[in-house]
Formats: C-alpha cells, sequence, structure tokens
C-alpha cells in the first residue's frame, strides 16, 4: 500500500463509482477522499461501502472553488 490519499471531487455518479474505486483497488493507497457536491443518487453510500472518506462540498457551480478546496 502506498502512503498516499486519493481525493475524487465528484456528483452523482453512483453508476460509475463501483468502477473508479475497484480499479484502484482497496490496498492501492491509504486513504481515499470523496468531494462529494449534492449527490442524490448512492454515491455517497458506495463510496462509505469502499472505505472511502466522504465530505460534503457545498458547491456554487465554480470548479476551481471545487478543485482548490482539497
Amino acid at each position: 500500500m502506498l502512503d498516499l490519499t486519493i481525493a475524487i471531487s465528484l456528483r452523482n455518479e453512483a453508476r460509475n463509482l463501483p468502477g473508479c474505486l475497484k480499479a484502484l483497488g482497496k490496498d492501492f493507497a491509504a486513504q481515499v477522499v470523496i468531494s462529494d457536491s449534492g449527490s442524490t443518487d448512492a454515491t455517497q453510500e458506495i463510496a462509505r461501502e469502499w472505505g472511502a472518506e466522504v465530505l460534503d462540498f457545498k458547491w456554487d457551480g465554480k470548479f476551481p472553488k471545487k478543485r482548490n478546496w482539497f
């Protein structure tokens, strides 16, 4: 396992997130952090099932703000 944190910024990605997390593998990085900007699907639940830390982010629609939030 790498001493690495993976940060993923997303919203309503329940359909794609499992494949992304599977590709990373549970033992690739020490931590996976999801910055979720208001998902209304199962995105947060899926992330937690894979052991990711989920942070709620109140996004105002400006991408640079979200990208630089971490």
